[in-house]
């Protein structure tokens, strides 16, 4: 196992505007023959700069290497990430913005389909878990996104709000732009503001791809507005936007967002778009099958973008699904508890709890330390704001316990209560569970 370290300046993103995709494939041929000459199969790759990660990421598939994508480069995350897959770390190559091309580089590319992409994910115990895929999974999904959106998005310039170092980033974001000869923009941008000003720059149809954490909080101060004659499509993954989210960005940007379900393990497995508070099934992949458990309603898919193509795939999401093969999600099996021997969906109690006036967002989750506690940590909408500036936090407390009433018993409300400005997510707008947790750990 060998690493391929960014430069020092790969936190000042690129000044790398848009580059030919003639010379971005000689480009990526000319580092490809750099590491023909390496012995090392396997590499580490990290770079937060877009044009210098597509670079380093084709060269290494090109030249016949398998990638694993660590979630970030903090020494102890490389630490452990060497040890999960017994490696000898190297530092070999460095970003070079300047590359030397020569006039005998290919102007094509060809990568071996059968090289091996390794991601890294949280498992259930804090430690990272690898998913490998292989480079053919990754191109049968992207074929499917083409053939869906391919017309719209061929004229669009992508911006992101999420990391190509992740699945979805790494498809959405890098893969499907690169392979359909798309330009895209090279930072990833944090606010909202930002990406609007970038936007600005070009006279163009803009494509975003962000999370629901990114786009619920633009609902009632959408900064988006500013670009409504340039927005094409908008792509969220990594979580639900709540319904009513959904339908007042649209109204707002008359833009439906395309929502897409899936995990890391599965790839994608269904689409939808909430136009109105009615839309909220999921419409599979059409090279994806769904079924379900009849006793566990666990949803089960086939699909050609898991390595085994004819066989289950058991799923931890419950599922409603219709004649017509699409689905509702109910919620996830690791999300069911049971709290005094009463059956309790944490998945549900956030729904409930986010359609009161008071809440903007929610996180239900279970403590268990010297015993079994169900917690819940609360973003306050304005008026919430201003009930618990005016009538204190037991106030609250009890009339959110009330609004639960109506549905859940008593015993199974949340015994602890933290209000927080935002709940804390991380760069790929994923909640960071962890430390939603900590803030239990102190006071009542």
């Amino acid at each position: 196992m060998y690493i391929y370290r960014a430069s020092q300046t790969a936190g000042m993103h690129s000044s790398v505007g848009f580059i030919s995709y003639s010379d971005w494939c000689k480009k990526v041929n000319h580092l490809a023959a750099k590491y023909r000459k390496s012995d090392a199969e396997n590499w580490l790759l990290f770079d937060i700069d877009s044009y210098q990660f597509s670079l380093q990421f084709f060269a290494m598939l090109v030249a016949g290497k398998n990638v694993f994508l660590p979630p970030n480069q903090q020494p102890e995350t490389i630490k452990q990430l060497e040890k999960l897959v017994d490696a000898n770390s190297s530092d070999i190559f460095d970003s070079s913005m300047n590359l030397i091309i020569t006039e005998n580089e290919s102007a094509e590319f060809a990568i071996n389909k059968q090289q091996q992409v390794t991601i890294f994910t949280s498992g259930s115990s804090g430690q990272p878990k690898l998913i490998v895929k292989h480079v053919w999974q990754l191109l049968n999904e992207i074929n499917e996104l083409q053939q869906l959106w391919g017309e719209e998005v061929d004229e669009q310039i992508t911006l992101s709000f999420v990391s190509h170092q992740h699945i979805y980033g790494l498809l959405f974001r890098l893969m499907w732009p690169v392979l359909s000869h798309r330009d895209l923009v090279v930072e990833q941008f944090e606010y909202p503001e930002h990406l609007v000003a970038k936007a600005l720059e070009f006279n163009r149809s803009i494509c975003i791809v962000g999370s629901p954490a990114h786009f619920t909080r633009l609902v009632g101060n959408n900064v988006l507005a500013d670009l409504n004659d340039s927005l094409g499509l908008i792509f969220s993954s990594g979580g639900n936007l709540p319904t009513d989210k959904a339908v007042a960005l649209n109204h707002e940007l008359s833009v439906n967002i395309v929502e897409v379900f899936g995990s890391s393990e599965t790839g994608g497995i269904g689409w939808r778009q909430q136009a109105e508070p009615h839309c909220t099934q999921w419409q599979p992949f059409s090279t994806v099958k769904v079924s379900y458990d009849t006793k566990s309603q666990q949803l089960k898919i086939k699909s050609n973008y898991l390595q085994d193509v004819d066989s289950w795939y058991l799923c931890d999401d419950r599922i409603d699904l219709d004649e017509n093969g699409k689905f509702n999600l109910l919620g996830r099996i690791d999300r069911i508890v049971k709290i005094e021997e009463k059956r309790l969906s944490l998945d549900e109690m956030e729904q409930q709890l986010s359609a009161h006036t008071f809440v903007k967002n929610v996180f239900v989750t279970l403590l268990q330390n010297t015993r079994v506690q169900v917690v819940a940590a609360v973003e306050l909408s304005e008026l919430g704001q201003e009930k618990l500036a005016l009538d204190g936090k037991l106030a609250i407390n009890n009339q959110l316990k009330s609004h639960l009433t109506q549905t859940f018993e008593r015993v199974t409300l949340p015994k602890k209560w933290r209000y927080v400005d935002t709940l804390p997510y991380n760069a790929q707008g994923k909640l960071i569970k962890s430390e939603v947790e900590e803030m239990f750990n102190h006071g009542n």
